[in-house]
């Protein structure tokens, strides 16, 4: 996935998540980035990535440049509108709750709008993931 194609996820993801908010209005949290590898909150600011979340995007040659650019404290700004970096599609976007309410939560695991495939159905989890990457690529304003 390109630079381009991960600002249209951020798009559709905050669209997602303001309609959860709407519907569960007690819900205080935020969306992040999650893989197995790390973490890092939802922004399609590639330095941001590229610093918290290194994992998210694949090896390459642009990828190594920009780490060292960010590392000697330099703007990347220039260099990353080659688009060249290739980000991973399987990475989710989840929610992280500032305050957790268990009821929200259990709740929440069965609305349509949270992934029903990625999102565990059992309370023994607070885990809310809206998809991956990918899949929120191709949803149009939340319907998947």
């Amino acid at each position: 996935m390109n630079i381009e194609k991960l600002e249209n996820v951020v798009e559709n993801s905050n669209t997602v998540f303001k309609k959860i908010k709407e519907k569960h209005n007690t819900l205080s949290g935020y969306l992040v980035f999650s893989s197995p590898n790390g973490q890092c909150e939802l922004t399609d600011n590639m330095e941001k990535i590229l610093s918290e979340f290194p994992d998210m995007v694949h090896d390459s040659k642009v990828k190594n440049e920009a780490i060292s650019l960010i590392n000697k404290k330099l703007s990347i700004e220039q260099m990353l509108t080659k688009k060249e970096l290739d980000i991973k599609e399987d990475t989710f976007i989840e929610i992280r709750f500032a305050q957790p309410n268990l009821d929200l939560i259990f709740a929440m695991q069965k609305d349509p709008l949270v992934s029903q495939k990625h999102t565990p159905q059992t309370q023994a989890s607070i885990r809310i993931v809206l998809g991956t990457l990918g899949e929120l690529l191709n949803s149009e304003s939340g319907t998947k």
